[in-house]
């Protein structure tokens, strides 16, 4: 989403309402004394997870592909960790099907391919 908002400033809402909208938007909350509230829309991803990496699938390992919000700047070693998944467990991650070290920053709509090593003659 090149030069999207991703960042909203609202005013402060009485109760729990802030909490339940930040949730059913899929957006971050954060309160600040000085500014009130501040509402930050998180990077969506697209994550396909291949052969045994599969069991790291949220959605269990028959999903197929699933959607993911990171926090903005996160990266695919922050991914692993997010799923679960040990570094030594993977062998290739690609991004928008170019490969990518672990110190790739992700971005809004990236699609992420997680591959194991694999044996075989």
């Amino acid at each position: 989403m090149e030069g999207a908002i991703n960042e909203i400033r609202a005013p402060p809402i009485v109760g729990m309402m802030p909490w339940i909208l930040a949730k059913k938007l899929k957006i971050k909350l954060k309160t600040n004394e000085a500014s009130g509230w501040r509402w930050i829309i998180l990077p969506q991803i697209q994550v396909s997870l291949f052969a045994n990496l599969r069991r790291f699938n949220p959605g269990g390992p028959e999903a197929g592909e699933f959607p993911l919000e990171v926090e903005e700047g996160s990266t695919v070693d922050d991914l692993f960790r997010e799923l679960g998944v040990l570094e030594k467990e993977v062998k290739n991650v690609f991004v928008n099907n170019l490969r990518r070290q672990k110190d790739y920053v992700l971005q809004e709509g990236d699609r992420v391919g997680i591959f194991p090593p694999v044996a075989g003659g």
